[in-house]
């Protein structure tokens, strides 16, 4: 139950460079009329580096102007209201956070890394940009005013990395009417750039949503998971360029893993990691395990890594259980993701991956692979995600990749949990 707070007037204030006369005539058009809204306009600090302005701006009016405040809202100079905002969508999603113990919540992000349902129009997200519409909570002040920013720092960004209670309401109420030009993210000054990201967005909470129905239904029974995995043996394609450092590699890697048979596959000279999976070699490689009659296969690049903590039996247990979803391909690790959404304690769908050096193809995603137009599975940093959309990640990873990630998946799962126990199926 939302706690019941009286309808009042919502202090909010606007940061505008007094030199952008059409932004400030814009933003006071859209206050006009409003009278749920004390609104006022704050003159932004100026520097050499636009974000480190806006920083500052932030941590001044945080000091100077709402010490005294539950809560407040911080907007900027090109917030536009959608179709969809009204004074009782806010004061209800405000209620809600309040419940919530929010730091933040926000009218529209331009991006989020993953949204979980929250209650009524209401998404917990882990990361996002976009502070246009945001309603700052008591709880965050100190933890913005004690961040330290140094001039490689995104303002957005920043103040997502150190609150952890974010929360946004959808359908967005708020969006950016683009200028033209931009103070802080030089990017946003191309046409048509920054209708393009809240579209995105938008259309992002409803992928999650589907792709969160989806595993809710789709999972086929429980498959037993032997104890003892002795039996249970994969084909491992270890790519490589060449040289004697490939038998060092696979000795000490898989020497004393008999859960895999170790191949190996030679790629062109010079290429390392993942690079050397190109749309050729991916190819290649699943032809060669159709002709095997290979169920399963695991493609692994030099740099992979077992963790200390790596086990066999965890392992198979994922797979077979990213199999019981359906999955078309598992990752063993990355250094960094896109959109991301918990599937189980173990597996978690994501859009994109960076550097994976350790992938588990399914027979079932064969045949969609080899009939990819080779635009899609050219040598970038998140190519495989492209080919197939019934991806998964394993959490832990079985390949050494960044922690960071690593404490990112646990950390969204949590929230998952948390609020699926919280609020109705959706």
């Amino acid at each position: 139950m939302a706690t019941n707070i009286k309808s009042r007037t919502i202090k909010v204030f606007i940061i505008n460079l007094p030199h952008r006369t059409d932004r400030k005539k814009h933003i006071l058009r859209e206050f006009e009329g409003r009278t749920e809204f004390d609104a006022t306009v704050i003159a932004a600090r100026e520097h050499t580096y636009g974000a480190t302005g806006l920083w500052e701006t932030i941590s001044h009016i945080i000091s100077d102007h709402a010490m005294e405040e539950d809560y407040f809202v911080l907007c900027e100079d090109d917030h536009q209201f959608t179709e969809h905002y009204s004074p009782e969508l806010l004061f209800r999603s405000i209620a809600m956070a309040i419940d919530l113990d929010a730091d933040l919540l926000n009218g529209g992000p331009s991006w989020f890394s993953c949204s979980v349902p929250a209650g009524d129009h209401l998404y917990w997200t882990e990361r996002f940009s976009g502070l246009q519409f945001t309603v700052f909570f008591r709880k965050a002040y100190g933890k913005i005013l004690e961040a330290p920013f140094v001039n490689k720092d995104v303002a957005d960004h920043k103040i997502s990395a150190v609150t952890s209670g974010k929360y946004f309401i959808h359908p967005f109420i708020s969006i950016q009417q683009s200028f033209g030009y931009s103070d802080v993210t030089p990017q946003n000054n191309t046409a048509g750039w920054v209708a393009g990201l809240f579209e995105r967005s938008a259309a992002n909470v409803t992928i999650c949503n589907n792709i969160r129905r989806f595993y809710e239904t789709s999972a086929a029974p429980p498959l037993p998971v032997p104890e003892d995995v002795s039996g249970v043996s994969i084909t491992t394609y270890v790519l490589h360029p060449g040289g004697p450092h490939l038998e060092v590699f696979t000795g000490g890697q898989f020497a004393d893993k008999p859960e895999f048979i170790p191949f190996s596959w030679h790629t062109q000279p010079g290429a390392t990691g993942t690079n050397q999976l190109n749309a050729g070699v991916l190819k290649n490689i699943i032809t060669h395990a159709i002709m095997e009659d290979e169920d399963i296969i695991i493609i692994c690049s030099e740099k992979h890594r077992f963790p200390k903590n790596y086990s066999g039996i965890y392992l198979i247990r994922q797979i077979l259980e990213a199999h019981r979803y359906g999955a078309e391909m598992l990752f063993g690790g990355a250094s960094d993701i896109g959109l991301t959404v918990a599937i189980s304690d173990s597996l978690f769908w994501v859009s994109t991956i960076v550097s994976p050096h350790f992938v588990i193809l399914f027979k079932s995603g064969f045949s969609q692979i080899l009939e990819a137009p080779e635009d899609n599975i050219t040598e970038t940093k998140d190519f495989l995600s492209g080919c197939l959309s019934n991806k998964m990640l394993l959490c832990p990873f079985v390949s050494e990749s960044n922690s960071d990630t690593e404490n990112r998946l646990r950390h969204i799962y949590d929230r998952q949990s948390q609020q699926r126990l919280m609020v109705q199926p959706l």
